[in-house]
This record gives structure tokens, C-alpha cells and sequence, in this order.
């Protein structure tokens, strides 16, 4: 059962287990597309070898935190010890090995390797210089806040928007150690991109790969310079999409509708009515219903 369980949250892949009797505790948590599994469990050994890939891909990557026990890890030559306390990046789509001797705990967000905009070999030259980077300790924590004790009363919504944080930190954690443009090339980047934004609000199809297709670069050049430039993509979308309908709803003679939703490039009316209430504290409609007392 423990293997089947474990196979099931990570990937196809060979699970063995030393001691007899053998004890494991399974704890998943979903959060938006990305989720979190902690095994605590006596002596295993996990590989998952390049049939196992071949026969599985998961398009996934793993950021781990050993919480306890002292683990071995495995992957693309690269061997290391892996001690309490210690973080460490596995990618899905490549074979792997892991495990540690007697009682040891391990928690690991699995997240889209399309949401981190990065190639497997930036992955693996990230995997190798991890503990150099500023955010180590953030991310480490932030592994280990996410592991909520009443995760069902959080509002899908909410799961998304953590989710959404999660990818961003990471993408900052792994992003590749280029040379940093200057300010001057940085805002004219930035301009560029808004002015894009501005002229498809309104295409329901806009996102970080239609600007990357814009500006004829690879996705994860997009992800390097947002970083830099201290922006968000997706949430840069939201928020332009949102500015231009706060500012529509004042001139409406009618309360906003699905119509008016897909107008501003959301999906529906339930969609933009829950990310204007995020942003500006109040629905739609009772903005809309306010509009000229202020």
C-alpha cells in the first residue's frame, strides 16, 4: 500500500523497503495545480530509472526538504548527502535515486516544470548551486509553512493564489545566474511589455507565452527579466485587466455581466468577480453601484 501511495504522488519508479515490519505515514495537501507530499517512514530506497521516465513523465519537478533523518540522493552524477534541514531539487523527467536507513521524514512541492520557464539543463545547473542562492532559507521555510493543519477550509481561490506565490519563489530560487541588464535596458523592456498588454487585454489567450512570442525570446528569458524587473507576469495581466474594468464600470449604465467579464479577458463572470474582490475589497456590482460617491 505504501509503495502504491508513494508511486501515485511522486512518479512510476521502484520503491523498496528495508525493515520489516516496515512503518510509513503519507500526507498529501493540493494546492492549485501544485501539491505537497510528506513521507515519514523506516528504511526505503527509491529509484526511478529512464524506462520508469519513458513509461511516466510527469512534466513535474520537485523542491524537497529533508525534516529528518540523513538521506542520499542521486541524480544526473550529482551525489549528495542529505541532512535535516537540507533542500535539494529533483527533476521528475530524469532518472533518480533516494532514500535513507531507519526513521527519516521528507516533504517535496511538486510544481509544473512549464510554471518555472526553465530547460531541464538550467534545472540541473540550478539543482547543483542551490544552497548559493539568497532565497534558500525563504524557500526551505516557505516548504515547510505550506503544510496547513485545516487545508480544506482554504477557498479554492485562495489555493490558486498560493500556488501562484509558490511557482514565483521558486522560479526566483532556480533562475539562471546571467549577467543582470541594466536599468535602462530593464525599463525599456518593462515599457515594451506593458504596451503589448494594453493592446490585447482583451484576448482571453494572453499570457507569458504570447509575450514571449511577441518578443521572439524563449519563456524563460520572459521569467528571468520579469524577475528582475520585480514583476509578476500572469498577475501583471490580472491587474492591467482589472484597472481598465474599475475604470469601465464608472461609465456603465448597467451592472456588470458575464458579457462584460469576457469583454476584459476573463473567463467568466464568477472569475473576474472574485479577482476584483481580491484586489479592490468589494464586488463588482457594488463598486458599479457606488461608482459616483467617490
Amino acid at each position: 500500500m505504501a509503495r502504491t501511495v508513494f508511486r501515485e504522488q511522486s512518479a512510476p519508479s521502484t520503491v523498496a523497503f528495508v525493515d520489516s515490519p516496515m512503518t510509513a505515514v503519507m500526507e498529501t495537501w493540493r494546492l492549485g495545480d501544485n501539491h505537497l507530499f510528506c513521507a515519514s517512514m523506516t528504511s526505503n530506497h527509491l529509484s526511478r530509472t529512464a524506462r520508469d521516465v519513458r513509461r511516466g513523465p510527469t512534466g513535474t519537478i520537485g523542491i524537497a526538504v529533508q525534516t529528518f533523518g540523513v538521506a542520499r540522493f542521486e541524480q544526473d552524477g550529482d551525489q549528495r548527502i542529505v541532512r535535516p534541514g537540507d533542500m535539494m531539487v529533483v527533476e521528475l523527467d530524469a532518472p533518480y535515486e533516494f532514500g535513507w536507513a531507519g526513521w527519516g521524514c521528507s516533504r517535496c512541492l511538486h510544481i509544473p516544470t512549464s510554471d518555472v520557464g526553465l530547460t531541464g539543463t538550467q534545472i540541473r545547473e540550478a539543482a547543483r548551486r542551490l544552497t548559493t542562492s539568497p532565497l534558500y532559507a525563504i524557500v526551505r521555510r516557505h516548504i515547510d509553512d505550506l503544510c496547513i493543519d485545516r487545508d480544506d477550509e482554504v477557498p479554492g481561490l485562495a489555493t490558486e493564489s498560493l500556488a501562484a506565490s509558490s511557482n514565483a519563489l521558486i522560479r526566483c530560487l532556480l533562475a539562471p545566474h546571467d549577467p543582470a541588464p541594466d536599468d535602462a535596458d530593464i525599463d525599456r523592456w518593462v515599457r515594451r511589455v506593458d504596451t503589448f498588454l494594453t493592446d490585447h487585454l482583451t484576448d482571453p489567450d494572453l499570457s507569458i507565452g504570447a509575450v514571449a512570442g511577441h518578443l521572439d525570446t524563449p519563456v524563460s528569458e520572459v521569467t528571468r527579466l520579469a524577475a528582475v524587473a520585480g514583476v509578476d507576469v500572469p498577475r501583471w495581466i490580472t491587474a492591467k485587466r482589472l484597472h481598465r474594468a474599475h475604470a469601465d464600470l464608472r461609465r456603465r449604465r448597467t451592472e456588470p455581466d458575464a458579457a462584460f467579464a469576457r469583454a476584459h479577458g476573463f473567463a467568466d463572470l464568477a472569475t473576474f468577480e472574485a479577482s476584483f474582490r481580491d484586489l479592490y475589497g468589494l464586488t463588482p456590482r457594488t463598486w458599479w453601484e457606488i461608482r459616483h460617491e467617490s
